[in-house]
């Protein structure tokens, strides 16, 4: 029996030039991606598994560019989300028409990182400023910023200006769910964009956040673990493309067509909380 298997991945995020947020590319030894797997009975039935080493949920697009001979038990193509932490989970069993005659199928897999159809922002949250509390820091680049922050679906990106080194906490409770800290590049020029360093969370509900332009070896977390808001997670930096030290925030979620849309967050300051902040104003973090 001729098996060929044909793995195509895409990513939730988009190729396109990015700010604050370099793309994730799914790559075959990518330890996070969705697994899919084969195994053969008798009669020449296939059984296809899916598994999600991730702690965060993703969603799988799969369909048969070949099928000879081959019933599926389900309707084609199929399209799932997979949840996080998911053990092997048998999808679909193939079935020869006749073993009288060779069989073949070939498959093309897309997934992307989250519930891209039904992931909706907790608008009841508050997010803790992302820096120590007590500690005060200037927002160099707010909502809609004409620099960098006026791309559609990029818009409700926050800059905040500070030293290289300073500590960054988590705004928001979570997972970890991607670092990168082998950069030690960055300038003022698009060619920096892919040098940013930086960790990236998973939330309760489904969105991410990007904490960018973190310094090199900046991470203090790794992959998979949980953070609650206020906790200590990096260093912030100057890599990537960046005209001077600053952290990058974002929170967003997925979209079916690879992009992202950002999302507003509201965050508490002392006095409670507030709805948008102020390019030029600078806030004192208030996390308890």
């Amino acid at each position: 029996m001729n098996q060929s298997y044909i793995l195509l991945f895409a990513t939730f995020l988009s190729s396109i030039l990015l700010i604050g947020l370099p793309p994730v590319h799914a790559q075959d030894d990518d330890p996070m991606r969705v697994r899919i797997t084969t195994k053969k009975k008798d009669g020449n039935v296939v059984e296809l598994y899916a598994v999600n080493p991730a702690p965060f949920p993703q969603t799988v697009k799969l369909d048969f560019t070949e099928l000879n001979n081959f019933r599926a038990d389900i309707p084609l193509p199929i399209e799932r989300v997979v949840k996080a932490n998911m053990p092997r989970t048998k999808w679909l069993t193939l079935t020869p028409y006749t073993t009288k005659r060779s069989s073949a199928f070939n498959y093309h897999a897309d997934y992307h990182r989250g519930d891209i159809h039904n992931t909706r922002h907790d608008n009841s949250v508050t997010y803790r400023l992302p820096y120590a509390h007590g500690s005060t820091h200037e927002v160099g680049q707010g909502y809609g910023g004409v620099r960098t922050h006026s791309r559609p679906g990029r818009t409700k990106a926050i800059d905040f200006t500070m030293p290289v080194g300073t500590r960054i906490h988590a705004a928001r409770s979570g997972v970890v769910i991607d670092i990168k800290e082998d950069s030690s590049s960055g300038g003022n020029d698009i060619a920096f964009i892919k040098s940013a360093n930086y960790v990236n969370i998973c939330h309760n509900d489904g969105t991410f956040a990007t904490y960018s332009h973190l310094q090199k070896n900046g991470a203090s977390v790794r992959v998979g673990k949980r953070v609650n808001a206020g906790d200590p997670i990096g260093f912030s930096g100057n890599t990537g493309w960046s005209s001077a030290p600053h952290l990058h925030f974002e929170v967003f979620f997925p979209r079916d067509d690879g992009k992202v849309d950002s999302i507003a967050t509201r965050f508490l300051l002392e006095s409670g909380p507030v709805d948008r902040l102020v390019e030029r104003q600078k806030y004192t973090a208030h996390h308890r």
